[in-house]
């Protein structure tokens, strides 16, 4: 984009943020909102200066995604207009998507074992990776806890996200018809819950930005047994509850940047789902199993919930990570 084309778009934006401001000139709220819309525009001209399919242009997107939706957000919580960044939003899956072209072209750079891991990373980067700043991502990972009891040699796990103690497992179509493979499958996913960390195994039929979006939130949901505080026919009892503040906070960042990617990244997800839907109807005359069933969990899905369903309640597990653990140290 060059210079004149920058400008352009600054303009714009700032005149919409102008004509937002007009509207809510009379409320309590218009000093706060200015400053933050001030820093929006900040970060755009920041963004606009770098090249689009550049890994540094992909800087600037947690901070401009979180000022958006956080803006957003509170403009529902105050019964103010909603600003809809039509703009900032078209500009951001942009980028988003070059960037993303760039890696899902090249495997990321050749770290990737299979196209569909390929297309599984894309997902995650859109969900978590793109919209929290600083979150490592470990492509073939060996964690030290993840040994091969047979061999003594450490297992692979095709992601790990960390911060999230979050791990993911591609699965094509030989994990479900080679024996040894699948019993390797199931040890992974009980040695992973017995360190706290939650392996999501996926395959080609959840490569679906809402379907994956679902399988993770209520695969960490499940695991961490608080299914019951989302639930109008459950009785939730927090003393039956033994996880930690932080897994709780972890739980509740995920939701959060999930929904998020749903309102700010839905045309780069359309774009990542377009590819997926390629790629399993070349697939699935040679892999019927893992193209038309969905890959096994560690526990069974009791009641799955959509992303809005759980994010709108995210207050229930802020108010059990205050009530339940008091003498707990907060992350």
């Amino acid at each position: 984009m060059d210079k004149p084309q920058r400008e352009k778009v600054r303009r714009l934006v700032k005149a919409s943020h102008d004509a937002y401001l007009t509207i809510i000139a009379d409320t309590s709220h218009f000093q706060s909102f200015k400053e933050r819309l001030d820093r929006v525009q900040i970060v755009l001209r920041d963004i606009l200066r770098k090249k689009a399919c550049s890994e540094n242009s992909l800087k600037d997107i947690p901070t401009f995604a979180r000022y958006l939706f956080g803006l957003r957000e509170d403009a529902v919580r105050l019964k103010l207009p909603i600003l809809p960044f039509d703009r900032e939003i078209e500009l951001l899956n942009d980028f988003v998507i070059a960037a993303l072209e760039q890696r899902r072209s090249t495997k990321y750079s050749g770290e990737c074992a299979s196209y569909g891991e390929t297309l599984l990373n894309c997902y995650l980067d859109i969900f978590i990776t793109l919209t929290v700043s600083k979150t490592p991502r470990h492509l073939g990972a060996k964690p030290s806890f993840l040994v091969n009891p047979t061999t003594g040699a450490n297992l692979e796990l095709d992601i790990m996200i960390e911060d999230f103690r979050l791990a993911f497992e591609f699965q094509g179509e030989h994990h479900y018809v080679d024996a040894k493979v699948i019993e390797r499958d199931k040890f992974k996913l009980t040695k992973c819950a017995q360190f706290q960390r939650i392996l999501i195994p996926v395959n080609p039929y959840q490569l679906q930005a809402t379907a994956l979006q679902t399988l993770i939130l209520n695969s960490i949901k499940d695991q961490l047994k608080i299914g019951a505080l989302f639930s109008r026919t459950e009785t939730f009892n927090p003393l039956e509850v033994s996880v930690s503040n932080k897994q709780l906070l972890q739980f509740s960042k995920a939701a959060q940047r999930i929904f998020l990617s749903n309102m700010l990244f839905s045309r780069a997800l359309r774009w990542v789902d377009d590819y997926a839907a390629l790629y399993i109807a070349k697939i699935s005359s040679h892999s019927p199993i893992s193209t038309s069933t969905p890959a096994h969990r560690l526990l069974a899905p009791s009641q799955d919930l959509d992303v809005e369903s759980i994010y709108r309640k995210l207050s229930l597990v802020t108010k059990l990570r205050r009530n339940k653990l008091p003498n707990e140290s907060r992350p």
